[in-house]
């Protein structure tokens, strides 16, 4: 393989591995149904089994003997089966007029697959986020036009309920930026779990029985009150969402019109809520503080 060959390769490979570091709903989306991905239009399928049913046993008892005259009733169990489909492809596409140097600087390849990563984070975390019209509820926990630092912990309990319901162990909170501000008014979260390498790709901290995350990308609202923000709060187990993704696609062209080379991907992936119960939201809109 020769060296222009090789470089598409290794920008990939990084780029992925930079996409992967960067993502914040993506982080939660359970991945390991990823399979064989190789090209859009690809299906993942989702093996499934149903509950078990239980009974009452209690043979003599007329009513008993009589819904069960051969005795136990054994109820048939069918594998359920749902579908990943890999619908959506983002590429990028760079022109690089020293090939040579790209090969030999890793940072410049890591400079470009951030760059790219950032890219392609905001369209899948995007569109994870809006996942949530999936949830099993079909509608928000709870909602309110006048979220403040006084309210902000007993919403998120009411998240936290709800999930518990399910006998949700392990979940994940996603909150804007300003939803933060209000639970770091609040006593939730403190101002060094803000700074620095405290907060890693958008993970701040683990409390209220919450793993917290905050991302620009929790979905946004029209608000009630002009000049405020209002946005969708989610909180879901680890096994709510599934997400595929692969680089499928990593080539370099030799430019016609440039002494350059041209270095170009295919991101394909797919994503969707596979257990509705386990994912639950709010809906809220900031209001300004009177106490704190």
């Amino acid at each position: 393989m020769g060296m222009r060959d090789a470089i598409p390769v290794i920008f990939a490979a990084t780029l992925l591995d930079e996409l992967n570091d960067k993502l914040v709903f993506g982080k939660v989306a359970t991945k390991k149904y990823s399979g064989e991905i190789k090209e859009k239009g690809d299906r993942v399928k989702l093996k499934g089994y149903g509950d078990v049913t239980i009974n009452d046993y209690n043979p003599g008892d007329a009513t008993w003997d009589a819904a069960n005259p051969n005795g136990l009733t054994y109820q048939d169990t069918h594998a359920a089966a749902i579908f990943l489909d890999v619908d959506h492809a983002k590429d990028y596409a760079i022109k690089l007029h020293d090939i040579t140097e790209l090969q030999s600087d890793p940072a410049a390849r890591q400079h470009y697959a951030k760059k790219a990563a950032f890219g392609l984070d905001e369209q899948v975390d995007t569109f994870l986020a809006g996942l949530y019209t999936q949830a099993a509820a079909g509608t928000y926990a709870l909602k309110s036009t006048a979220i403040t630092t006084a309210l902000i912990t007993s919403y998120i309990g009411e998240l936290w309920t709800k999930l518990q319901h399910e006998n949700i162990d392990k979940k994940a909170l996603f909150v804007p930026p300003w939803v933060v501000e209000k639970m770091r008014l609040a006593g939730i979260v403190h101002g060094e779990d803000l700074m620095g390498d405290h907060m890693v790709n958008g993970f701040i901290k683990s409390t209220l029985q919450f793993d917290i995350y905050m991302s620009n990308n929790c979905p946004a609202l029209a608000p009630v009150t002009a000049g405020y923000r209002r946005n969708i709060i989610t909180a879901c187990s680890y096994e709510a969402m599934a997400f595929v993704d692969q680089m499928t696609e990593a080539e370099t062209l030799r430019s016609q019109g440039y002494f350059a080379d041209l270095v170009r991907g295919l991101h394909v992936w797919g994503g969707r809520l596979i257990k509705p119960k386990e994912l639950v939201y709010l809906d809220l809109e900031e209001a300004p503080e009177t106490t704190i």
